[in-house]
């Protein structure tokens, strides 16, 4: 979605977007080994750009994503006492200020937390 004002001088954009991610490898290290995994995350995006004063663009944006499953494991199959799970749900924002400030320099600052 992109909206504009100000006689193209403002734009605004939004993002909504969602994922999953499924792996599995089965390996023979002398035994044989499993790794499965899974991942599933959704998240949105807002981002601004001001390009009301000549010559400077100025950018300002924040994510937000949310690691809804995070699933790894080792499984050995000749000995499941040895199997390893990991589960890690998590999230992540982000925000991002971009300045042009002459041709060939340009200022970013960022944030981000996990």
């Amino acid at each position: 979605m992109k909206d504009e004002w100000l006689d193209s001088k403002m734009q605004v954009q939004a993002r909504l977007f969602a994922g999953q991610q499924r792996y599995a490898s089965n390996l023979i290290y002398g035994t044989p080994f499993s790794f499965p995994a899974a991942g599933d995350w959704r998240g949105v995006e807002l981002r601004g750009l001001y390009l009301g004063v000549s010559g400077h663009k100025l950018m300002l944006g924040m994510e937000r994503q949310d690691n809804v499953r995070v699933d790894q494991q080792i499984l050995d199959l000749a000995n499941p006492g040895h199997d390893r799970s990991i589960s890690s749900p998590g999230s992540r924002t982000g925000a991002q200020d971009e300045w042009r400030i002459a041709d060939a320099l340009t200022a970013t600052l960022g944030l981000r937390l996990d």
